[in-house]
């Protein structure tokens, strides 16, 4: 994994660190539209999370694969706030898990 390196503010120059302009953010229901039956993450802003499903967020990965959404998740800095939920019905959620399930 690489390493971060902060600056002497404690910045990492991560473009997720601090999202306050809100209003500027894509709706999660307009990305939704383009991958159905995949899974979504979005880093959303502080304010978003305090809610059960938010409303906008930075899309940071898509894919009907699972592990593939953990390793996007992995790679996020500690103190973002990350949204994941799978974009589609049961069935088609069940299959993304392959033998797995």
């Amino acid at each position: 994994m690489a390493e971060i390196r902060f600056d002497d503010n404690g910045n990492c120059g991560c473009p997720y660190n601090i999202m306050t302009d809100t209003e500027r953010l894509p709706l999660i229901e307009d990305i939704a539209k383009i991958f159905p039956n995949e899974w979504l993450t979005f880093i959303i802003p502080p304010g978003e999370d305090k809610d059960y499903t938010p409303t906008r967020g930075k899309l940071i990965a898509h894919s009907p694969n699972p592990d593939e959404i953990h390793n996007a998740i992995d790679a996020v800095l500690w103190h973002q706030h990350v949204y994941v939920y799978f974009n589609g019905d049961f069935e088609a959620m069940r299959a993304s898990y392959g033998d797995k399930w």
